[in-house]
């Protein structure tokens, strides 16, 4: 099937301090494909032909000498989706509900902590995600993909827990 996909991304970031840094960025995604049809031909109600995400993330992050750091990115979130309607039999119709256009907006506030050891040799980091554990909608950019990927924003508190190891 045709489809096409387009990214336009810009930031700008800032150092404030030495220990202190600001980031802004601006991304636009737009995915749009003719129809969404499954493996057996019929009309697939629950993937959307045209996807239109406008991100807008400003983060602030702090490295204190002593090898602590903390990282605040709040996300301000605008995306549209349009389903088809293809033809479908009066049946099939009724028995599913169909959106012609939806949209959702959100903010999704992250948080990191770390700790760097000495000679940068390991680091501990705990991450959480969706920190304020807002419900929303999105659709991520794996939406016809066989591939696992790991989503930009889930509609659900996340924590995560990473130790890195830099061998020298």
């Amino acid at each position: 099937e045709p489809q096409q996909e387009t990214i336009f991304r810009g930031y700008w970031n800032r150092i404030l301090r030495p220990d202190l840094s600001l980031g802004l960025a601006l991304v636009y995604e737009r995915f749009e494909r003719d129809e969404s049809r499954n493996a057996e031909g019929s009309l697939n109600l629950t993937t959307p032909v045209r996807v239109d995400t406008l991100l807008l993330p400003i983060s602030v992050r702090y490295a204190h000498p002593s090898g602590f750091f903390a990282q605040s990115e709040i996300s301000l979130v605008h995306q549209s989706l349009e389903r088809t309607e293809n033809n479908l039999p009066e049946a099939e119709t009724e028995a599913v509900p169909l959106v012609d256009k939806d949209s959702e907006r959100f903010a999704n506030l992250d948080l990191s902590l770390g700790l760097r050891l000495p000679a940068r040799q390991v680091t501990f980091r705990l991450d959480v995600r969706n920190l304020f554990d807002e419900a929303f909608l999105f659709q991520g950019g794996n939406l016809h993909s066989s591939e696992p990927s790991s989503p930009g924003f889930s509609p659900g508190r996340t924590l995560v827990g990473r130790v890195s190891f830099s061998f020298r």
